[in-house]
């Protein structure tokens, strides 16, 4: 409880970013990312897609941090000397960062070049931009500054299927339920694929399936997930992140609800693709059940099939409690990755 007290009062100390002046160009000791999202078709001559970015600069310097990251280890019980202290470090580093608003960058494809900025007070920019390219494909965002620093974004077809993934629990070992456990694999564990999960997705890809990933981490966890979905195997796609503030005073804010955040976001997707079908998939670890079953509930056109991963061993009984307005052909709870591929059926109209 003491390491606790002094870990918080350490968090309210962090230096606030800085105070708003003219729009500038990126500076040397600034750092990008780009976050990968979709194209949604507009006409036969154009897509929209909503760019979204992060200007931020380290911090490794400032008194506080180091003391943060100290303090943050004694909780965990991480000496200096153990293996892990680097990945530790590595991690806790990517929310310690001044975010730099007012910057303006430019970033390119191979047919057009695109101004964005100025970033907001925390660092973000998202912007609305318009290719006009022919059919569904694969772009590469890059910036033109940094060539190194690129996304890749699907242009996906008006029609087809898609599956939006949750990531904790559902295609990554997390051990959402074990707060303690959750703030090792956050902060210290190597990251785990649940058995099985990338094979079931690459099916489906092959299929033509299109991916979502939603997950309730914060995005300066983006890198990490985003190395991770590409190393254990699983197919490209947008991800979608939530928006964490050390203002909220403790790191035990990134583990709240995120029922209202994956609700929105996910009937943003359906109303983005209105004439595609959806998977859902996610798990019992938290409320992926109650969101899916409200969702295909008010969309019972979009909605396909549900798969809940049981990693909370509840008996069938209250699924069917949750599931009760759905038919029991439409929801589907498992253990075993291997059977999704034997239950989904996919249409590509």
């Amino acid at each position: 409880m003491k390491h606790s007290l002094c870990f918080l009062l350490l968090l309210a100390t962090l230096p606030l970013s800085c105070p708003l002046a003219l729009s500038s160009p990126l500076k040397s000791d600034e750092e990008v990312i780009l976050f990968s999202s979709y194209g949604i078709r507009q006409d036969h001559q154009a897509w929209q897609v909503r760019l979204h970015a992060w200007v931020f600069e380290p911090e490794t310097t400032h008194f506080f941090t180091r003391q943060l990251v100290k303090q943050l280890a004694r909780i965990l019980g991480i000496s200096p000397q153990s293996p892990e202290h680097i990945r530790f470090q590595r991690r806790v580093r990517l929310f310690l960062v001044d975010n730099e608003r007012n910057k303006f960058f430019s970033i390119e494809t191979p047919r057009q070049i695109f101004q964005l900025g100025p970033s907001k007070a925390n660092g973000h920019i998202l912007q609305v931009l318009f290719l006009p390219i022919q059919s569904p494909e694969w772009v590469t965002f890059r910036l033109t500054e940094r060539p190194h620093t690129t996304t890749r974004i699907e242009l996906i077809s008006p029609v087809g299927v898609s599956v939006i993934s949750d990531i904790d629990d559902t295609i990554k070992v997390s051990q959402v339920t074990d707060k303690q456990a959750l703030m090792r694999n956050t902060f210290l564990n190597a990251a785990q694929a649940v058995p099985g999960m990338a094979q079931v997705y690459q099916q489906w890809q092959q299929r033509g399936v299109s991916f979502h990933y939603l997950s309730a981490s914060p995005w300066p966890l983006y890198t990490v997930l985003q190395n991770f979905l590409q190393h254990h195997g699983f197919p490209e796609g947008s991800i979608q992140l939530r928006d964490f503030r050390f203002k909220d005073r403790s790191l035990m804010a990134l583990f709240k609800s995120s029922r209202q955040y994956k609700q929105a976001h996910i009937e943003q997707i359906l109303l983005d693709f209105p004439g595609r079908t959806f998977i859902l998939v996610g798990d019992s670890g938290e409320v992926d059940p109650e969101i899916y079953a409200d969702i295909a509930l008010r969309y019972p056109h979009q909605i396909q099939q549900i798969y809940i991963r049981n990693v909370t061993h509840q008996p069938l009984l209250y699924y069917q409690a949750i599931f009760a307005g759905l038919p029991n052909t439409r929801w589907h709870v498992f253990t075993n990755p291997a059977s999704l591929s034997l239950l989904v059926t996919l249409s590509n109209n």
